[in-house]
């Protein structure tokens, strides 16, 4: 997983909050969305301001930029990347923020296409590649910058999933917490209702459990 140094999360996180909101609300297909820093979105030319955008997002990476130099410009190539076709005025460290998580703000889009439900997954693992510890304990393996990055995902997603283990071994919160942003929609996928105080106690928030009968 690519870590992300805080700095420049902080810098960037509020502008991509707001540019996820922006992309929500528009539900047709697009060739091109101009962003800028304040978080206002455009999905033409006619829409946007006088201002030039400070980065363009291409649906196709064979589509041809029209925004000048300055502004950084990047291709979504599939569902989970995005590449950097000019970096325009961001540092490296602003570039690599971009790739990670533009894609997080276009998931809507692509579920829509498909017409079903998009998921990510992440975990993290040691270096022998276990999950958790030979106790069962599986908390704290990730550093801060996995924890933020957790909880970046968890902003922009619709709803986090885990299973009924998951929910007895952690009694996780499942909220955002290291950083602004909306807490995604709780949901708990076991055989029996179960004890949901942890999430309870953590936001009134709504959340829910899925009940499998097989």
């Amino acid at each position: 997983m690519t870590a992300i140094p805080v700095g420049d999360g902080k810098q960037l996180w509020p502008a991509l909050l707001s540019w996820a909101k922006g992309v929500s609300r528009h539900k047709d297909a697009f060739g091109s969305v101009f962003l800028w820093m304040d978080g206002s979105v455009a999905f033409s030319q006619e829409e946007g301001n006088s201002r030039p955008p400070d980065v363009e997002v291409l649906g196709n990476p064979s589509r041809r930029p029209v925004s000048r130099k300055g502004a950084a410009v990047l291709a979504l190539d599939g569902m989970a990347k995005a590449m950097v076709l000019r970096k325009g005025a961001l540092s490296p460290p602003e570039t690599q923020f971009l790739e990670l998580y533009l894609p997080y703000i276009f998931l809507s889009h692509y579920a829509q296409a498909k017409g079903r439900a998009i998921a990510v997954g992440h975990l993290a693992q040691t270096l022998d590649g276990r999950i958790a510890t030979f106790s069962g304990h599986s908390q704290w393996i990730g550093n801060a910058s996995n924890l933020d990055h957790a909880h970046r995902m968890r902003a922009l997603c619709d709803c986090i999933l885990i299973g009924r283990g998951t929910l007895e071994a952690d009694r996780p919160q499942l909220t955002v917490r290291r950083m602004e942003g909306p807490n995604p929609v709780r949901v708990v996928v076991g055989s029996q209702l179960e004890d949901l105080s942890s999430l309870r106690q953590a936001s009134e928030e709504k959340s829910s459990c899925s009940r499998n009968t097989q």
